[in-house]
This record gives C-alpha cells, sequence and structure tokens, in this order.
C-alpha cells in the first residue's frame, strides 16, 4: 500500500511501506515453484514418450503424474527418472520451501509481528510501525533467499530439461 504525506509546503509526498514489499516476494516465490512444478511435468512427459518409443514391442501407455501432483510428489516422480544428485536435493528443499512460502510464510510473520508488539508493552504507533518493518523486513530477507535458490534450481532443471528434449528430438 501506498500512503501519503503531506510535507512542510503542504504538497503530498508518497510513502511505499516496507510491507508491500512481502507481496511481491511471496508472488516471486511462488512463480518460481510454479514454472519449477510445470518444467518437472513437461520432464516427466519427455520421458514417458521416450520409454514408449523405445519400447515399441511392450506396449506403454503410462503417465508418470497426475495434474494435481504436488510438488514434492512431482519431486519424488522425478528423482525416481534422473541421477543427478545435487539438482534432485535442491529440488527436495525447494518443495519444503514452497510449502512454508504457501502456507506458514503469513502465519509466522503475524505471529512474530504479534509476539514483538506484545513485549514491546508500547502502544506507540511509532514503535509498532518500526517493529512491524524491522519483522518484515527479515522475512522479505528470507523470501528473497529462497528465490535466488528457486532460480538455481529452475536453471538446472531446465538444464536437464534440455538434455532429455535432445534425447527425444534423436529418436
Amino acid at each position: 500500500m501506498t500512503g501519503t504525506k503531506k510535507n512542510a509546503r503542504n504538497k503530498r509526498i508518497y510513502i511505499k511501506k516496507t510491507g508491500d514489499d512481502i507481496y511481491t516476494m511471496i508472488s516471486y516465490s511462488l512463480h518460481y515453484f510454479q514454472l519449477i512444478e510445470e518444467l518437472i511435468r513437461q520432464y516427466l512427459k519427455l520421458v514417458s514418450e521416450i520409454i514408449s518409443k523405445r519400447s515399441k514391442d511392450i506396449p506403454f501407455n503410462f503417465q508418470f503424474y497426475k495434474e494435481n501432483y504436488s510438488l514434492g510428489k512431482l519431486v519424488d516422480i522425478f528423482e525416481q527418472l534422473n541421477n543427478n544428485e545435487q539438482l534432485i536435493k535442491e529440488l527436495h528443499k525447494i518443495a519444503i520451501d514452497r510449502n512454508i512460502v504457501a502456507h506458514k510464510v503469513w502465519h509466522n510473520l503475524m505471529s512474530d509481528l504479534s509476539k514483538t508488539i506484545v513485549k514491546s508493552k508500547s502502544h506507540d504507533k511509532n514503535i509498532i510501525d518500526q517493529a512491524i518493518n524491522e519483522m518484515t523486513g527479515e522475512h522479505i530477507y528470507k523470501l528473497k533467499k529462497v528465490c535466488r535458490e528457486a532460480a538455481t534450481c529452475l536453471s538446472s532443471l531446465s538444464t536437464e530439461y534440455q538434455r532429455i528434449r535432445a534425447i527425444r528430438e534423436q529418436l
């Protein structure tokens, strides 16, 4: 949210509150997770096509995933069809981070904020605003780290996808 204040000359100046950035960081994080989920689905689809084409004598009509599978379930399946141990380790961590961001970030933030406000024993709006900004800033910092890790993971996953895509194109 953007607030307004009037300066000494009675002109409006716009103030962007730190808390606004938390919405952006949660959104960025969730977008990365969605991209990773979709790329895993595409990878699994290619693997299924490769197996189907290579096993012409054996009827193979199997899809490794369902559209409603969670990221964690997709990673478990991916792990069975890929031997990049570092990527698999990163994906498992990303699946945990995704659940935290999707289900717990707001709860954790509000819990931290309420504890901080209660501990301050102050009803001074400036002290409360400062506590909110500091706490929100900590959560934003953590979300930025999650975004960086997700971007790195997405890049590695993309490399694996391109590798398997090249195999399929050779068939």
